[in-house]
């Protein structure tokens, strides 16, 4: 019970220091428990939602293919079902929204021998019940307010036609949906996903009997590399447009790579912050230890055994464990709801009542526990050393062999006395120093990411939107056209100051074994409005008609440089084509191959054709009132437009940036205070002592605040590298084709991270000022050294 009292009564004189290491526990914990419960909720999840909606294991996209053929495609070995469906985009009209473009991905469906719906998961209101019905997208369903039998109009074909809403689906196919690839974000109240019979939608397009596009189910012990090169070849004479795994399926590619990235989050960033809180205990003990030496030799003279001793001392760092353990446990469970739903903002999936697993609250409370009593112990254990008559009589001082200024003796010319006295406590504190400046390296290194974070966003549109994409607006056809009369058409156009066009294709791309699906943009030589920039060379790059030139991000999934040479294949090439690698652009945003568009022109066999014009117009809205209702036009986009959902839609990811900067100055400000508390408590005899030979308080403090700030400095230099190699190890985890981490960190950035530590040093510069005017000058002088 003695040791009980004497234990509280220390951490209550140290409280400060053990509310920051609670507060660093607390933080592991709670980022340990929550980003695992919920990624493993959206695992349980996803995993359930593809099973029971039958995902398919591959996807194929074709001009056509009849629906018998299907049975010869599953007598492939190792095909187990094949599934026909019609895949076509169509207009919405919506009274309400009448200058928007609305449309809705419709997809053919039926229901299969087990009565379930094919990829179609209905989330509210009926299945459909008619050939008159349809189901639409969860998102869509909610932001324009349907109900079960409200009605909504399609344009097909030039023509209306009006459908039942029968209610709103997920679809385990479109989890992440982006209108194409080379979108970062898509706004689902304007591009959405939507289900109708099957036969139908083939009497719509007068498409009877007849497929676009197919799902494949492999037999078990099957995988796509037994099949590819058979069915690739079987589907040759139907059009093969696009040929793919489920891996490279876009949706399930973008929740794979969130929920993989958020893994290697999770263990590392609450192990860190548990670790830091170690060592904060350890060197606490440290010090208290020596401040205790004579209750110590006491204790042991009474007859106190050793261990009894030390399990005191680790009580310390269990009870703080504890107490963070208990916060950071608490705190998840208020925020687990919260978090999951974040995740389900961007991944649409049903997901069904949260049933939380406990486990990894069991092991971020042990990994708290068990990390406080840890660093405890080692900052304890050499108390069994000490006998009872050596603790009872001050520690001997340690020889100091060299000092800093024989080493460095440029400093006497450079500092005065003060500053001798913190460049001095540094050296002969190597340890505690050392620590001070790891944390510094962490946390620099941690807002260094974060602000490249903020910057990398800001950075990739600004890029996009100056200097790759010059014009106003696009204007999208139905069809492709010839390139003299599609731009003499918009330069008619009273709205319209220049245009141009550009012709893009769906290609397979291949070198080798490798292949991917990927957009071919056909660009006129001494274009204006569509530049390709390099974002790391900083200037454009000019297309010729020796080969392709490729994005950054696909030459990586090919794995080519310039000079080599890749396959195309495509429905709309007139044969399969070998070209040469030009060049390799670097982009932050999409994976696309560019060639020149009379190149093009010969490598379809007709001539130069557009099927998407570029303008500059100071009057979008106009171009899209007055082409809204064109029977050839299927959309029309505003840069500005464009420009302005991506901020709304990155206002989450915002605040979360600002939290994240939050917490790693927390993590720097904790980390400093602590140890300056451990300092002052060690120095109080010789700043008290400082104090009665006549220095001012300032003064005093400059001592301290001048070591704090030299370590800083170091650890700023040293969190430069540290932040590269955080950034390489970033750039080879993520292989999303969406957008490219940047090989190069900002300048930017790491004035953000010093900044931050800056601001760290100075908030626990500014609380030890005031621990220094609380001392209480007799009392420190009393005591013994």
């Amino acid at each position: 019970m003695i040791l009980f009292k004497k234990a509280i009564r220390s951490m209550l004189r140290h409280k400060k220091a053990y509310i920051s290491c609670i507060v660093l526990m607390a933080l592991g914990v709670w980022t340990y428990a929550t980003m695992n419960t919920a990624l493993l909720e959206i695992e349980k999840g996803k995993d359930g939602y593809y099973s029971e909606q039958r995902l398919g294991d591959a996807f194929a996209s074709v001009a056509q293919i009849p629906k018998t053929a299907l049975t010869h495609l599953e007598a492939i070995e190792g095909i187990d079902q094949v599934d026909g469906r019609i895949v076509e985009t169509f207009r919405v009209m919506m009274p309400d929204h009448p200058d928007d473009v609305i449309k809705l991905k419709t997809i053919s469906t039926i229901v299969d021998t087990n009565d379930r719906r094919l990829n179609a998961y209905v989330k509210e209101g009926n299945d459909l019940r008619s050939i008159e019905d349809i189901l639409i997208g969860h998102d869509f369903y909610q932001a324009y307010d349907f109900v079960p039998g409200d009605r909504i109009t399609l344009i097909i074909k030039q023509r209306t036609y009006d459908f039942t809403v029968q209610g709103s689906i997920y679809s385990p196919e479109y989890v992440y949906i982006v209108e194409n690839l080379n979108e970062f974000f898509s706004d689902t109240t304007k591009y959405n996903i939507a289900y109708m019979d099957e036969v139908a939608l083939m009497s719509l397009l007068g498409m009877e009997g007849l497929y676009n596009d197919l799902s494949f189910s492999f037999e078990e012990g099957y995988d796509y590399d037994d099949v590819k090169d058979e069915l690739e070849h079987a589907l040759k004479k139907y059009g093969l447009i696009e040929l793919y795994e489920r891996d490279d399926l876009f949706s399930y590619l973008m929740l794979e790579e969130e929920i993989s990235s958020g893994r290697s989050m999770s263990t590392t960033f609450p192990m860190t912050f548990v670790a830091m809180a170690g060592v904060v205990l350890y060197l606490m003990l440290k010090r208290i230890i020596e401040q205790d030496r004579t209750q110590i030799g006491t204790l042991k003279a009474f007859g106190y055994a050793n261990t009894t001793i030390l399990y005191h001392y680790i009580f310390y760092g269990f009870v703080t464990g504890l107490i963070g353990a208990i916060v950071g446990l608490l705190i998840s469970l208020a925020s687990i709801g919260p978090y999951i739903q974040f995740y389900l903002d961007y991944y649409k999936m049903p997901i069904g009542t949260v049933v939380t697993d406990y486990r990894y609250y069991y092991v971020g409370g042990m990994m708290s526990i068990v990390g406080g009593s840890i660093g405890a112990y080692f900052g304890a254990k050499n108390v069994v050393k000490l006998k009872p008559a050596e603790a009872m009589r001050p520690k001997a001082p340690r020889p100091i062999k060299k000092d800093i200024t024989q080493v460095l003796p440029f400093l006497k010319h450079i500092l005065n006395s003060r500053g001798f006295m913190a460049v001095r406590n540094i050296s002969r504190n190597k340890v505690r120093s050392g620590f001070v400046v790891l944390g510094i390296v962490f946390s620099y290194s941690m807002m260094v990411m974060i602000g490249m974070m903020n910057g990398f966003v800001d950075m990739m549109f600004y890029n996009q939107f100056t200097h790759v994409l010059k014009y106003d607006g696009e204007i999208v056809l139905n069809e492709s056209v010839p390139y003299a009369q599609g731009v003499q058409s918009a330069m008619a156009m009273e709205q319209v100051a220049y245009a141009e066009g550009i012709l893009t294709l769906p290609v397979m791309m291949s070198n080798g074994f490798k292949k991917t699906g990927t957009e071919l943009v056909g660009i006129k030589e001494g274009n204006y409005l569509y530049k390709l920039y390099d974002d790391e060379r900083h200037f454009n790059l000019k297309l010729n008609k020796d080969g392709v030139l490729l994005g950054s991000i696909l030459a990586k999934n090919l794995d080519v440089n310039k000079g080599d040479k890749v396959l195309l294949s495509s429905p709309y090439l007139s044969q399969d084509q070998e070209l040469y690698v030009t060049d390799v652009v670097s982009q932050s945003i999409g994976s696309s191959a560019y060639i020149d568009l009379s190149l093009l022109g010969e490598l379809t066999g007709q001539d130069m054709k557009l099927n998407s014009l570029i303008v500059k117009s100071e009057d979008m809205d106009g171009i899209r009132k007055e082409l809204l209702y064109s029977g050839t036009v299927r959309k029309v986009e505003s840069k500005d437009k464009t420009l302005e959902l991506y901020e709304t839609l990155l206002g989450s990811y915002d605040f979360m940036i600002v939290v994240l900067q939050f917490i790693a100055i927390i993590i720097g400000f904790t980390i400093i205070y602590n140890t300056a508390v451990i300092s002052l408590s060690e120095r109080s005899r010789e700043y008290a002592t400082l104090r009665v030979l006549g220095l001012h308080i300032n003064e005093v403090k400059e001592i301290m605040s001048f070591e704090y700030w030299i370590l800083c400095f170091v650890g700023i230099i040293l969190g430069m590298p540290f932040a590269r190699i955080l950034n390489r190890g970033l750039i080879n985890a993520m292989e999303v084709d969406a957008f490219a981490w940047p090989s190069k960190i900002p300048t930017s950035a790491f004035l953000i991270g010093a900044a931050g530590c800056m601001l760290a040093v100075a908030f626990a510069n500014l609380t030890s000022v005031k621990a220094i005017k609380k001392l209480d000058l007799v009392e420190v002088l009393k005591e013994r050294e």
